[in-house]
């Protein structure tokens, strides 16, 4: 797939039953792992779920065919959730881990779901094959027809064991910029990107505003790259700054229209490095969001 072939707003599926006013949203302390509350309870027990009104197995029956093949060579996965934002995963077979690869194994269709639940979590599953082909599937929190709709549906119950394999940043837990503690500078709560080079860390920018943070932490001391995946409209900026936040040591370069923005960099020592993400001014901060605020970010070691 290429890097701009899924739009974000192809991600969110279906309009939901019911809109939820964000000032209720829950502060979430961990919000990086891609499973997101994605448990499911009483699942197994082989009984219908009156909600869902799916019967589950311990065994489940694959009805629409296998979804990993021998020739399947990439696994691209989009997360959304109103109150979460997005996240995502795009990784080739050939970094696939041993893990990783026996969960895509076990990824099994089931039929369509009949019942909703308003704002749960969503997946958007794209499978690239060794002849150029690619195939689209669609799975929910729950079992529960929610987004992405006229896709087979895999089971949440199998595709959970592949999401356990990473942990990768949603953009709206926390909420950027991240608030500051007792007046204190403004990464102090400022979330970790995940740093597997599948990871497609969800951020959430502000037009004109201050900027977003993320901690950066580097286990390998030698070069990396952190670039945009997906870049549209306003192109941002990145900063990336010492741990102490004190010292700039590296900036993108304005990019042209067909390159995405990104800093390659020494990271030597290893250690929890700063970067900042701001979109260029021209919008004034209390305008809030201005078209879309949610941008991924890829580490490449």
């Amino acid at each position: 797939m290429t890097d701009d072939a899924t739009s974000d707003a192809a991600l969110d599926g279906d309009a939901t039953e019911v809109t939820p006013d964000p000032s209720d949203a829950p502060v979430e302390d961990d919000a990086t792992d891609a499973t997101h509350d994605a448990t499911h309870d009483g699942v197994r027990d082989g009984t219908t779920d009156a909600i869902s009104g799916y019967t589950p197995t311990d065994s489940p029956i694959c009805q629409g065919g296998v979804v990993w093949k021998p020739t399947s060579s990439r696994i691209e996965i989009r997360a959304f959730n109103f109150w979460s934002g997005v996240s995502g995963y795009l990784q080739d077979r050939q970094r696939l881990t041993a893990a990783q690869l026996a969960a895509l194994d076990g990824l099994c269709i089931i039929p369509t779901p009949t019942n909703r639940l308003a704002d749960g979590m969503t997946y958007r599953i794209i499978v690239s094959d060794d002849d150029g082909t690619q195939t689209s599937y669609r799975a929910s929190q729950g079992n529960f027809l929610e987004g992405n709709e006229g896709l087979p549906t895999i089971d949440i119950n199998t595709l959970d064991p592949f999401l356990a394999t990473f942990k990768c940043l949603f953009s709206r837990a926390p909420s950027q910029p991240p608030p500051p503690v007792d007046g204190g500078p403004p990464w102090t709560r400022a979330p970790e990107m995940g740093t597997d080079s599948g990871c497609l860390n969800g951020v959430d920018v502000r037009q004109g505003c201050v900027p977003s943070w993320v901690k950066v932490k580097v286990d390998t001391p030698r070069q990396h790259r952190i670039d945009v995946f997906e870049c549209t409209g306003s192109v941002p900026a990145l900063k990336l700054f010492s741990p102490d936040g004190t010292t700039e040591l590296a900036a993108s370069n304005p990019a042209p229209s067909s390159l995405c923005p990104y800093i390659a960099y020494n990271f030597d020592p290893a250690g929890t490095y700063l970067m900042s993400i701001e979109r260029p001014t021209g919008t004034a901060c209390d305008a809030g969001f201005v078209g879309n605020p949610d941008l991924y970010l890829r580490f490449q070691p």
